[in-house]
Formats: C-alpha cells, structure tokens, sequence
C-alpha cells in the first residue's frame, strides 16, 4: 500500500464507523510525501478514533494525558513511521 492508501484506509474506517474526520492543513494530493496528517474529530469521539484506528493497525503514541483534547497514532510502513495526529 502507498501513504495515500494508507491514510485513506484510516479515514475510511473512521467514517464508516460514523467519526467523520476533517483532514486539516495538508494537501490530499501530497499524501505520498507525508509522514504525518492532522487530522480533526469531534471531541466526543477521540476515544472511539483510537480504537478504530487501533483495530487497523494503528498504536497509540499520545494518549491526552498532557492535552486532554489531542490524540496520535502511529504506524510502521516501510521503514517510515506515519503519524496521525
């Protein structure tokens, strides 16, 4: 899979699992060079986004312990680290 398909596949489940992510301050069609995409989600549902991005792959890499509003998951692909913040 490219990071595109990558970041897609993630969003794609947030919304099939009715999170409706908002893509914030990258260019879609620079998904290819990125390593990290912020992404934006009701507040209501980050605990939710986090587990079922954990169900695709994902791990958890900033649970809100320092800001209870934020959470960030990783994943391993091809020697790259991806970041959803």
């Amino acid at each position: 899979m490219t990071r595109t398909q990558i970041f897609a596949s993630a969003a794609k489940a947030l919304a099939e699992n009715g999170v409706p992510p908002l893509l914030m301050r990258d260019d879609i069609g620079a998904l290819d060079s990125l390593t990290e995409v912020d992404v934006l989600v009701p507040a209501r549902c980050l605990d939710r986004s986090v587990s079922i991005l954990q169900q695709a792959g994902w791990e958890l890499l900033d649970s809100g312990l320092f800001h209870t509003a934020k959470r960030a998951v990783v994943l391993l692909h091809g020697g790259d680290l991806l970041k959803l913040d």
